[in-house]
């Protein structure tokens, strides 16, 4: 992406985000797209950071456009609006944008057998140009509130994926590529114990494979590492990872309020049987809090801050497609997705947040503003977790939500790497490296 001049990014921003949801984005919650991964990640070359002069100066910049859409129905007619009738039956677009698998589209489709009832079947299936295929099957189900269960099964093909390298160490110029095609079926169940404590056990049988990339990007990673290829390049990690999951908090869709206070923690063995046949165990353990600033329930300052590491059982080192990186809810913003590969990752992510624009319908949409800041790393072992090797990102984003629940972002972060844009229908705070049941899953038990 070519290089922007910081002047012009609070212009950028708004015509960025509204001309996405022209495109079928603004769906995307209505759907159940809001946990899909990001429809844009761009690196850009360094530009200077953006500076937000002040709240009513972007208040009058941003204000105008979305007021004349609002008066003419726009957001209504999008889907941001409530509606009294429920249907058990819905289908709609994906849109798919990135730099990477390219352009393309898809399609997801819903039923809720009775209505009224907490029963769910979706199917999901999108393609896009340069090969990235995406196909899965879910149902849920969930009985009195306080107890569930889930079926997937599933099937990704990601024609593109970066490959930089192990460790904090690795270098931005070592930039490869290779292909990779993944395969699960998951069942799991869950419990409610109290009303902000909630446990989940599951099974998920998966396989992932590696192979040489297509024509569009270059170098291929064998090409580049062909010296020192990782453990499980150009061969198939097959496995099944059984694990226990506890979440204590409120259960909350984000919306435009501020995020609970939310404390997750997950332990899971995964079994290889064919291909590498490395074995871990996977541990995780995150926490999430927000305070509102202010008698404004949309000005908070929210932080998340995890560490997952993955310890092997054994000797056999583990397949590198099944380790550890700043991709899906775990990013880092300022940097590519998957630019940093391990064991283990540590990081904290600290947004201060205000509004800017609301509909004038009290159930549609509101737009917001924030600074974001991410420090981490990935390690191989704990005891390198040092000063010298954390990353610093900083930006600037836009929200948009609504009563409905989460809708979207685009964020402009920097690092000592560049620049990096994105739009984004994925969650960071309340986000899951575990939704198997619309399609979205991924390292370690994939």
């Amino acid at each position: 992406m070519a290089k922007r001049h910081a002047g012009h990014f609070v212009t950028f921003l708004p015509v960025a985000f509204l001309a996405a949801w022209q495109c079928g984005a603004a769906y995307g919650t209505r759907l159940g797209f809001a946990q899909a991964p990001s429809v844009m990640d761009s690196t850009a070359a360094a530009a200077p950071a953006p500076t937000l002069r002040s709240h009513g100066t972007l208040s009058r910049v941003i204000r105008p456009p979305l007021d004349l859409l609002d008066r003419r129905g726009f957001f209504s007619r999008a889907g941001f609006t409530p509606t009294k009738r429920k249907r058990a039956f819905s289908v709609g677009p994906i849109p798919r944008l990135g730099a990477l698998p390219g352009l393309g589209a898809g399609l997801s489709a819903s039923r809720e057998p009775s209505l009224g009832t907490h029963r769910r079947v979706e199917v999901r299936l999108s393609s896009t140009l340069r090969g990235g295929h995406s196909v899965s099957l879910g149902s849920r189900v969930v009985a009195d509130g306080d107890a569930g269960a889930e079926v997937t099964v599933g099937y990704r093909v990601e024609p593109y994926v970066r490959y930089f390298g192990l460790g904090p160490a690795s270098r931005r110029e070592n930039e490869a590529f290779y292909r990779e095609k993944t395969a699960w079926l998951g069942i799991s169940a869950s419990k409610g114990l109290g009303s902000v404590t909630n446990v989940v056990v599951d099974l998920v049988f998966s396989g992932v494979e590696t192979e040489d990339p297509g024509a569009h990007e270059s170098p291929s990673l064998v090409s580049r590492f062909y010296a020192s290829l990782p453990s499980g390049y150009d061969s198939r990690s097959v496995g099944t990872e059984v694990g226990f999951s506890l979440a204590i908090g409120p259960e909350q869709d984000v919306g435009r309020s501020a995020p609970p206070d939310l404390v997750l923690a997950r332990a899971a063995v995964l079994k290889s049987f064919i291909g590498n046949e490395a074995s871990f165990l996977s541990s995780r353990v995150e926490l999430q809090g927000s305070l509102r600033l202010g008698g404004d329930s949309v000005r908070f300052l929210a932080v998340r801050g995890l560490v997952q590491y993955l310890e092997p059982l054994g000797s056999d080192p583990l397949p590198f497609q099944r380790l550890l990186s700043n991709s899906g809810p775990d990013l880092l913003r300022g940097y590519a997705d998957l630019r940093w590969r391990d064991r283990g990752i540590a990081l904290a992510n600290v947004e201060f947040h205000w509004g800017i624009w609301a509909s004038s319908d009290v159930l549609g949409p509101a737009l917001d503003a924030y600074l974001l800041t991410d420090v981490g790393q990935v390690f191989g072992d704990p005891t390198a977790v040092a000063l010298r090797n954390v990353t610093l990102s900083h930006g600037v984003g836009l929200r948009l939500a609504s009563t409905r629940g989460f809708a979207g972002v685009v964020e402009f972060a920097r690092s000592r790497e560049g620049s990096v844009v994105r739009i984004r229908v994925n969650r960071m705070f309340q986000g899951s490296r575990r939704e198997t049941f619309r399609g979205t899953t991924s390292a370690p038990g994939t």
